[in-house]
């Protein structure tokens, strides 16, 4: 093989693996609003006496301190993307989307670590005095319907496994959104999107028109249906070559405009609830600002971004591991009285708790697994198929 045949079949490789590293640097910011809105590491009483403009500023870091609700659109919106996206590759490349291969990818990326963590949850939390998911709700679970579970009986589990939620909800759009792409034609997948956004609103309508507690329709599936379908539509615009020519300045603002938008809906619609309907109108502004930061995070060619710092890259890297652990790690850090509950100790004894049973489960559970994954890719490129720089370059999550 000449060298100029080696190089390019090296490039071909190299942009096989489809990786946008600033990607997982928003991961990890986003698990950490995640871990601080479940910390508490702000709390009204911080700013008792502070004055009117003390007491107002207190109010925006109290909502900046609980965009959890945001943070995880972030997600949803990230997982949509980038499964839409190499659904779409797959499709391009080979005429076809494999689906079969497509759910064992998800089913070796997703079920190794949240089996183990929810068999551990229903071992461990009895025996440690916590009430822990009744053993007649732990079919829901093990099915990934705990999201519905919650639905059903109104109220959340007391138990570290209740974050589990979001990755059943994922589980069921994983099940269903190749079956769609597989039917749908790309040119028509943006009006599906649309269509769900539709469903989301009429949702959310009906669930609050009917009275339905709070747990009953945060949890929906439904609800949540405007993060998965911006995530998809993302994916078709970035494909017909939106935000290729944008200036960097304009995608910061772009970013900063969706952090300011989660924060002022969390105050001025979330945090204070000043009407009943407020998930008709604070969900769908949740999900366009995880949608603003997911594109304004997306960086052009090889330009520099915090995002992509080592550090940032690496956490976000075992990102599922750190939010499916972290709803623990602060239980048993109460549990065993290294602090108070609320405490602003609370981040400098979970977060580093978190970390190391992430990295733990990383490199034992996860990494085997994701290994044999790999068995199973089907958006590859072949030695001789043109490469389209201008096509992002991203990582299956």
């Amino acid at each position: 093989m000449s060298a100029k045949t080696a190089a390019s079949s090296a490039t071909v490789v190299e942009r096989q693996s489809f990786y946008r590293p600033e990607l997982d640097g928003l991961r990890f910011l986003s698990f950490l609003a995640v871990f601080v809105s479940h910390a508490y590491l702000i709390h009204p009483r911080m700013f008792a006496g502070a004055g009117p403009i003390g007491t107002e500023l207190g109010r925006w870091a109290l909502a900046a301190g609980h965009c959890g609700y945001a943070a995880v659109a972030v997600f949803f919106v990230l997982s949509s993307y980038l499964i839409t996206e190499l659904l779409l590759r797959e499709n391009e490349r080979n005429g076809k989307i494999d689906v079969p291969a497509f759910y064992a990818r998800r089913a070796l990326r997703i079920w190794p670590l949240y089996f183990f963590f929810l068999i551990l949850t229903l071992l461990l939390e009895p025996r440690l005095g916590m009430p822990g998911i009744p053993a007649a709700d732990a079919p829901w679970y093990l099915a990934f319907l705990g999201n519905w579970q919650i639905v059903w009986n109104g109220q959340i589990p007391r138990s570290a496994a209740q974050i589990l939620w979001t990755v059943a909800i994922e589980e069921q759009f994983y099940l269903f959104w190749p079956l769609l792409v597989v039917l749908v034609s790309p040119k028509r997948l943006g009006w599906m999107c649309a269509l769900l956004l539709v469903l989301g609103q009429v949702s959310r309508l009906a669930l609050v028109a009917s009275g339905a507690p709070f747990y009953a329709i945060h949890f929906h599936t439904c609800v949540q249906f405007d993060a998965i379908a911006w995530g998809g539509l993302l994916a078709v615009a970035v494909r017909n070559g939106a935000f290729a020519n944008w200036p960097r300045l304009a995608r910061q603002a772009m970013f900063g405009g969706g952090v300011v938008l989660a924060v002022a809906t969390q105050l001025l619609l979330a945090e204070d609830k000043p009407f009943a309907a407020w998930p008709v109108a604070a969900y769908p502004l949740f999900a366009i600002a995880a949608l603003l930061v997911v594109a304004g995070a997306m960086r052009n060619g090889n330009e520099s971004s915090l995002l992509i710092h080592p550090w940032l890259v690496r956490l976000g890297k075992i990102s599922y591991g750190l939010y499916i652990w972290h709803l623990l790690a602060i239980v048993l850090i109460y549990k065993f009285g290294w602090c108070r509950p609320q405490s602003v100790w609370t981040s400098f004894y979970a977060l580093p708790v978190t970390i190391g049973l992430a990295e733990l489960s990383y490199q034992w559970i996860e990494r085997p697994f994701l290994r044999w994954k790999e068995q199973f890719s089907r958006a590859t490129v072949s030695t001789t198929t043109p490469i389209d720089a201008a096509k992002p370059v991203i990582a299956e999550t």
